[in-house]
């Protein structure tokens, strides 16, 4: 029998966390055919690659990414490839390109081209869920790209970047679109309540629009109001809405910062209590202490109110500057404020581009400025186009990541951002865990590694053709040698692509072969 590809010599790690076996995976037409440990010697196939021993798994699923605008180049879809990623699931944290009328749209991207870019043909917003899906079709990219409804987005919508409580008829709009995009797609709904502008929603918005997922069996996926001052109230709050809407809950990049680092006990007894309510709860994690995000997300919430041109004016004006620092002092922003632990990652001028790498108490040193000066300074520069690496000094924060990352409820995802000096989880994430954690620390079995990667996030987004190395599943691949497979990607230097990962497929077509990137664009949009 004849085949479109035949992967021979195989250590196949199938995904579903069981040992691992000898064997050879068989293609056709985009489709798992057959696994077979003992293959039969009359099997023929168009292309045959001998694996000799490398290890094959399903393609990776970055169950936490922002490669929203990557099909249309708004972000570069290379690194995450390059660690073996073929599907990503977007619109975290409540941000997404879509549904949003133009006028809103430009304001929007100005708001978030730190973190998606722009596209570089084209719109960078859609009116639509189902016009942003068709988009990424015709797009026709190297990886598949599923699409979360965002909370943050349909906010916008109706409210703009307003402080105020939706009105009864207001509400009802945002809860239509949320359906609307389900309908048309997506793949649950998000949230990222330390962000603008749904900062400002209360619990009844939050649950309301959740609540559209009642009958979907879809996630709701929260970055929530806090990961350290106020984490309990707001693993609470997260919690309660799954269990009072009946639906499946899922912890954005579980971490545990400021005065709650070291608790990641107390922390996972709770995602076990939430289990024992009859709450489907899950979570992922990226592998590194540091954060990243965008350097406006440090200002007190009232400097949003209005819009990005109303804060630009804000920052601008000195006398609001002293308000805006008296409560940064007061410590009303979203983190407490240690300069020398923010890293400039990216800025979208060329003539700042000085500063990237740099830390902002170490720019304010060499230049004798204020930081605050010099914050304000950056970002009305470079229009918000601003983007951190946050630091974490804290003893504990990496027993935290080794700790979480052995929970069975916790998936993976890389939760990268574009940035000229990203953060080094763009480049390495995967790798880091198979090699750091896997082989050199034995933290995690292979196995259940590649079950975090693949089958876990898999079956939290109900991608049912995806994560297994199985027939009827699709030919989404990752081959890589787990005794040399390694993260090359440092905070210092990012830019650096992982070794050992050679090849790496997207519906049986090879979109990275012997450690190089093919032309082949076999991705899509996956769809509920």
């Amino acid at each position: 029998m004849s085949y479109s590809l035949l992967l021979k010599g195989a250590r196949v790690v199938d995904g579903t966390g069981a040992p691992w076996f000898d064997g050879t995976v068989a293609v056709r037409d985009g489709t798992i055919e057959r696994v077979l440990s003992d293959p039969d010697p009359d099997l023929t196939a168009d292309t045959v690659v001998d694996l000799d021993g490398l290890a094959v798994a399903p393609g990776f699923i970055d169950a936490h990414s922002h490669s929203d605008l990557a099909p249309f180049g708004g972000s570069p879809f290379e690194p995450k490839i390059r660690q073996g990623v073929t599907t990503e699931v977007v619109g975290q944290d409540g941000l997404t390109m879509a549904p949003l009328d133009d006028d809103r749209g430009d304001e929007w991207i100005q708001y978030l081209r730190a973190v998606v870019g722009e596209a570089d043909d084209g719109p960078s917003t859609w009116e639509t869920t189902e016009a942003y899906l068709n988009a990424i079709d015709e797009a026709e990219p190297p990886a598949n790209v599923a699409m979360l409804a965002g909370h943050g987005t349909i906010r916008m919508q109706v409210l703009g970047m307003s402080s105020a409580t939706p009105t009864e008829s207001e509400l009802e709009e945002m809860e239509n679109l949320v359906a609307r995009s389900v309908e048309a797609g997506a793949v649950g709904f998000s949230t990222g309540l330390e962000y603008f502008p749904h900062r400002h929603a209360d619990t009844t918005e939050v649950r309301r629009l959740a609540g559209q997922l009642s009958d979907s069996g879809l996630p709701f996926v929260a970055h929530i109001r806090s990961y350290s001052r106020d984490m309990w109230t707001a693993l609470d709050e997260f919690v309660d809405i799954g269990a009072s809407e009946e639906i499946p809950v899922h912890l954005s990049h579980f971490k545990l910062g400021g005065d709650k680092s070291g608790l990641h006990d107390r922390a996972l007894e709770l995602a076990r209590a939430a289990r024992d309510r009859g709450v489907d709860f899950t979570a992922d994690l990226y592998p590194w202490i540091p954060g990243n995000s965008i350097l406006s997300a440090l200002l007190p919430p009232w400097v949003f109110d209005g819009g990005t041109e109303k804060m630009i004016e804000r920052l601008a004006d000195e006398e609001t500057r002293a308000q805006i620092k008296g409560d940064m002092e007061a410590n009303d922003g979203s983190w407490d404020i240690a300069w020398e632990n923010l890293i400039i990652s990216h800025v979208g001028s060329s003539e700042n581009e000085h500063v990237l790498g740099r830390t902002l108490g170490e720019i304010a040193e060499k230049t004798d400025t204020d930081p605050f000066e010099l914050m304000c300074d950056l970002l009305v520069e470079e229009d918000l186009e601003v983007a951190i690496v946050t630091l974490n000094p804290a003893e504990t924060a990496e027993e935290d990541i080794r700790v979480v990352m052995q929970d069975e409820r916790v998936a993976l995802g890389s939760d990268a951002i574009m940035g000229k000096h990203s953060h080094p989880r763009m480049y390495g994430a995967y790798p880091k865990i198979l090699g750091t954690y896997v082989r050199e620390l034995n933290l995690l079995s292979l196995e259940e590694a590649v079950r975090k990667m693949t089958s876990l996030p898999a079956r939290i987004y109900n991608f049912e053709h995806k994560g297994l190395v199985r027939p009827g599943m699709d030919a989404d691949l990752v081959v890589f040698d787990p005794l040399n497979v390694t993260n090359r990607a440092t905070v210092d230097d990012p830019h650096n692509y992982p070794q050992g990962i050679p090849h790496v497929l997207v519906d049986g077509e090879f979109i990275v072969r012997d450690g190089e990137r093919t032309e082949a664009t076999p991705g899509r949009a996956l769809r509920s």
